[in-house]
């Protein structure tokens, strides 16, 4: 189990990434929304 997860480290990492991106995209385009 602990290799499975060190092997998907770099694939988990760049979901978060791209996770995190979306929601500060998402942020960004509500608060310009507003003005």
């Amino acid at each position: 189990f602990m290799d499975r997860t060190v092997g998907q480290s770099k694939m988990s990492r760049a979901i978060v990434y791209e996770a995190i991106y979306r929601v500060w995209q998402l942020r960004l385009q509500a608060l310009f929304g507003k003005l």
